[in-house]
């Protein structure tokens, strides 16, 4: 399915030609649920990889976010590596506890940060302050 969407809207920039790509994912560079995409032109050779989820100073966000997700909802390790293997997704993380710290480390200041101006904004709007 990626290999068709890809090839219907990518040309290569190399030997400008349409519909020449083959997308796969290389799977040695997997980094739990992260993978790395190579999009390689049947012309000319050339390729291109990238990963599917932006890099964090933790790791790979879609990483994180799943450990925090299944947290969220109280779900643990097992229950994790059933829901991955019923979505066909990669295993989860291995070391979740170390995900969670850091989330915690890198995510949560981040996210009061945002709270805490989203507060201020509703407060300048409604002119009161309140503590």
């Amino acid at each position: 399915m990626l290999n068709d969407i890809f090839n219907n809207i990518a040309k290569c920039r190399y030997c400008d030609r349409s519909f020449c790509f083959d997308v796969a994912e290389n799977k040695s560079n997997r980094r739990d649920l992260a993978s790395s995409i190579t999009a390689t032109c049947k012309h000319c050779g050339s390729s291109h990889s990238s990963m599917t989820s932006n890099s964090v100073l933790a790791g790979y966000e879609v990483n994180l976010m799943f450990v925090y997700g299944m947290r969220c909802i109280g779900i643990g390790k097992s229950a994790a590596q059933t829901f991955c293997a019923l979505m066909n997704l990669p295993p989860p993380p291995v070391n979740l506890k170390h995900c969670i710290r850091q989330f915690l480390m890198h995510w949560k200041p981040l996210h009061h940060v945002q709270w805490l101006t989203a507060l201020m904004k509703l407060s300048l709007q409604t002119k009161t302050i309140s503590t």
